[in-house]
């Protein structure tokens, strides 16, 4: 398989990964049939309900060339997220493509790196996106987010099976999907303080 070839694979399976944040999201919401109780998340003020997520107008926009994030900088992010990752946790190594290098992608407003990992035996792939942005974490999604939590350094965290979202307070904004980690394995690695662009 030539270097192209297997990019190219690697990116499509990113999407499928990370695709959640953008169409996935919305078409698992529209996927349920309205539910006459209303849906509690814990750790969430506001919940938006299957029903209403019918009425939500979702639009991306992109732009730029990730000018925000210099070449040292993206390579810095990925150094990063390679000594995040928990001890037990093995990255794989893969000949095509080095292990977790950061990429402008949509618009080249975030930055996405995949990576190849294994635990206790199970392979899998582990996706990373980050960006930095002045929104808040907003309302919860039903169906998207199982739990918010705050931690001590007010970082608020959505956590899901697959997926955790750190919402660093100086504006950092780090997606953690994985199909084979634990939640606890993911908050460690979105929580990590290499992983944040925001401002200092």
């Amino acid at each position: 398989m030539s270097t192209e070839s297997a990019r190219g694979s690697a990116w499509s399976t990113a999407a499928v990964i990370v695709g959640i944040v953008a169409a996935g999201t919305v078409v698992a919401g529209l996927s349920n049939e309205p539910q006459s109780d209303a849906i509690s998340i814990p750790g969430c003020d506001e919940v938006i309900q299957p029903e209403e997520m019918e009425r939500i107008n979702f639009a991306i926009v992109g732009g730029g060339d990730a000018s925000w994030l210099s070449e040292p900088e993206m390579k810095a992010l990925s150094d990063a997220l390679v000594q995040s990752v928990p001890e037990d946790v093995v990255v794989e190594p893969d000949p095509s493509w080095p292990p977790f290098a950061f990429e402008s992608t949509t618009g080249g407003e975030e930055v996405t790196a995949i990576g190849k990992v294994s635990v206790d035996g199970r392979a899998g792939q582990l996706a990373v996106r980050v960006l930095h942005s002045d929104d808040g974490p907003g309302p919860c999604f039903a169906g998207t987010v199982d739990e918010r939590r705050t931690d001590d350094d007010g970082i608020v965290l959505d956590i899901s099976d697959r997926r955790v979202i750190a919402y660093v307070p100086d504006g950092s904004k780090i997606d953690v999907s994985s199909d084979v980690l634990t939640r606890d394995q993911m908050i460690t690695v979105a929580t990590d303080p290499g992983l944040r662009v925001g401002d200092s």
